[in-house]
């Protein structure tokens, strides 16, 4: 895509995104003052029918829910009918979430995935869902919440990181194996099973499909450990067998805080292996 075109795009983006600044809140992979660049979208690791196989998927797992809720949910919503490769088609490393509430008190919740984050390497189908979970739960996770100058409940990076594995992931890859034609890409030239985690699905789980949804999770999860790895700005390397050895008394609800990669990769883990929130961000020992 020319520069021009991907910037004339970005701009709009940030004039969509000034004009409600008192209302919308976005999670930012690469930060707008130094974006990150991927490559070509045709090299990307999952394709736009997948994402909008997911799209579609989310919306009918989610839909009934959020009506209740007085609220309703939107995947890349173009800025103009029609557009609907608008965002995909922006080269840029970013998925974020955004909200608006009405005057009636209706509730709007904004998912973009923009195609550069699909040229990452190491995606994959579940990964790209794992992905958009975390950006769900910022809007539905409950609290603890940011503190920032608006009206709107955002919960806080690990809270998103804590649903996404154990409420969102689990319901997701049900639904989709139940799909006829539309499984999952669980594998990519990255992920491999490793045997710690092949030992460690077996040792936790007995029941044969427990395990299988143990490896699969932690498949998703090695994106995770890539991502931060080639962080370009902060690379940090994880384990899924180290730990993150800080121990907090309270709860970080800074708008900008983000716990360490590690803390974030231990939370996952703990999330597929059913045990307690770690301590490097969750300051109660016992299972949430």
């Amino acid at each position: 895509m020319e520069n021009s075109v991907v910037t004339g795009r970005l701009r709009l983006f940030v004039a969509i995104v000034a004009r409600a600044t008192h209302v919308v809140t976005l999670r930012v992979f690469a930060s707008f003052a130094m974006l990150i660049v991927a490559p070509a979208i045709s090299e990307a690791q999952i394709t736009f029918e997948q994402f909008k196989m997911l799209e579609r998927e989310f919306h009918a797992e989610y839909d009934v829910e959020l009506a209740q809720q007085n609220a309703v949910l939107f995947f890349n919503k173009p800025p103009t009918p029609g557009a609907d490769r608008f965002w995909w088609d922006i080269p840029t490393v970013r998925a974020g979430y955004g909200s608006f509430t009405d005057e009636t008190g209706k509730r709007e919740h904004y998912i973009t995935f923009m195609g550069g984050f699909a040229a990452l390497k190491g995606l994959t189908v579940d990964a790209a869902m794992m992905t958009l979970c975390h950006e769900i739960g910022h809007g539905i996770a409950g609290a603890p919440h940011k503190k920032r100058d608006s009206r709107e409940l955002i919960s806080i990076e690990a809270l998103a990181d804590d649903y996404a594995i154990r409420v969102c992931f689990p319901r997701m890859t049900k639904r989709i194996e139940a799909m006829t034609g539309h499984l999952p890409l669980t594998s990519s030239p990255f992920v491999a099973s490793t045997p710690f985690v092949e030992a460690t699905c077996a040792a936790k789980f007995i029941v044969p499909d427990d395990k299988t949804y143990c490896i699969r999770a932690f498949h998703a999860l090695e994106f995770e450990r890539i991502y931060y790895a080639n962080d370009k700005h902060n690379p940090q390397e994880t384990s899924f067998e180290a730990k993150d050895p800080s121990v907090v008394t309270e709860i970080n609800t800074g708008d900008d805080n983000y716990p360490s990669a590690q803390c974030r990769i231990d939370t996952m883990v703990a999330g597929v292996l059913k045990e307690a929130r770690p301590a490097c961000w969750w300051p109660s020992p016992t299972q949430p």
